[in-house]
C-alpha cells in the first residue's frame, strides 16, 4: 500500500512539473525580447502589386497599386496614377521598417489581444518572382509606442514603432493622383470662370491669340492670359474624401452649387474644377468631372486664384 502511495506522489509531482514547465514555457514566449531586424524581405524594385485592407468601424476599406513599367497605378476603387511622392514613401518606408521587440504568441485565440481580430490592417505585397508577403498590423500598445505587427501569419508578433508605418496608414484619398489641370497650355483652346453658379469670364483663342467673349468682347495680351492661367496649374487636390460623386454626396459637400468653377478645354479633353464654399481646417470641398470623387483644394490658394487672377480680366 506505502508503495503505491509513493509511485501515485511520484506520478503527481510528474505532472506538477510538467504543468509548471508548460506555465513557464507560455509566460516566457509572450515576454517581449529585444529584436532588432528589417522584417521586410525584398527590395523596391522588386515590388509590383500592394494592396490594403482597413478594418473600420463599419466596413472593410480596400486599396490596391500596381507597377506597370516604372509608374505606380491606384487600381481600386478607382483607377488612376498613384500620388508619386506618397508611394514612393510607402514603398521606402516598407524596406526600412524595423521591429524593436518581439514575443511569441503560440495560441490563434490570443492573437485578439494585440488588435488581431483579424487585424486593423493588412498589407499584401507581390514581387516580380510572384511570391506574397503578407503583413497584418493589429493595435497601438498601451504607451501608444508600438504598432503590433504579424508577418505571414506566423507566431511572432513584432513591436514597431508608430512613426516608422505612418505613410502606410494614411486615407485612403491621400495616395490618388493630385494634379487637376494637365492639359497644356499652348493646346488650350477656351477657359471658362465661374463664380456663385453664374458665368463670370469666357476667354477663348482666335488667329491673333486670346479674347475675352464674356462678359464683353476685346483683345488681350497673350502674356497676361498666360501669366494667369499657368498659375492654376500647380493647384492641386490635397486628398480625396470619396471615390464617387453622387448627386446627394455632392449635396452633402455643398456642391449642388460651387462657389467656383472653371473649365479648361483643348486637345479635344476637358479638365474643370469646381469649388465649394464650405470646408474645414483650411480647405474646401471640391470635384471634378473628370475625376472620381469629392477631394479638398487649399482655401487661401483657391481665393487668390478666382479673386485675384480670374477677375483682373473684368478690369
Amino acid at each position: 500500500m506505502a508503495k503505491k502511495k509513493g509511485i501515485s506522489l511520484v506520478v503527481w509531482l510528474v505532472v506538477f512539473l510538467l504543468l509548471g514547465a508548460i506555465y513557464l514555457v507560455l509566460q516566457k514566449s509572450e515576454k517581449p525580447e529585444k529584436i532588432q531586424a528589417t522584417i521586410f524581405p525584398w527590395s523596391q524594385d522588386e515590388v509590383v502589386f500592394i494592396s490594403r485592407s482597413f478594418n473600420r468601424t463599419n466596413t472593410m476599406e480596400y486599396t490596391a497599386f500596381e507597377r506597370r513599367d516604372s509608374t505606380w497605378y491606384m487600381v481600386f476603387p478607382v483607377e488612376e496614377k498613384a500620388h508619386p511622392e506618397l508611394l514612393h514613401r510607402l514603398l521606402d518606408n516598407l524596406g526600412r521598417i524595423k521591429s524593436e521587440q518581439a514575443f511569441v504568441v503560440p495560441h490563434e485565440t490570443n492573437w485578439s489581444e494585440y488588435g488581431f481580430s483579424p487585424y486593423l490592417y493588412r498589407f499584401v505585397i507581390s514581387n516580380t518572382r510572384g511570391e506574397a508577403f503578407v503583413m497584418d498590423i493589429g493595435s497601438v500598445s498601451v504607451g501608444q509606442n508600438y504598432y503590433y505587427v504579424r508577418l505571414n501569419q506566423t507566431e511572432t508578433n513584432y513591436q514597431v514603432y508608430t512613426f516608422n508605418l505612418v505613410d502606410l496608414v494614411q486615407d485612403q484619398g491621400a495616395y490618388r493622383w493630385p494634379d487637376i489641370f494637365d492639359i497644356p497650355f499652348d493646346a488650350l483652346e477656351r477657359v471658362v470662370f465661374f463664380y456663385e453658379g453664374a458665368k463670370a469670364v469666357e476667354l477663348r483663342t482666335n488667329t491673333q491669340g486670346w479674347e475675352m467673349v464674356y462678359p464683353e468682347n476685346r483683345l488681350l495680351t497673350n502674356f497676361s492670359v498666360k501669366s494667369m492661367l499657368l498659375d492654376f496649374y500647380p493647384l492641386q487636390a490635397d486628398h480625396f474624401l470619396t471615390a464617387e460623386t453622387k448627386p446627394l454626396l455632392l449635396q452633402n459637400y455643398g456642391l449642388s452649387r460651387p462657389r467656383y468653377g472653371v473649365i479648361f478645354v483643348g486637345s479635344g479633353r476637358t479638365n474643370s474644377l469646381w469649388v465649394s464654399s464650405q470646408g474645414k481646417d483650411g480647405f474646401l470641398y471640391a470635384y471634378s468631372f473628370e475625376r472620381q470623387g469629392v477631394f479638398v483644394v487649399s482655401e487661401s490658394e483657391v481665393s487668390t486664384k478666382w479673386i485675384t487672377q480670374a477677375s483682373q480680366f473684368r478690369r
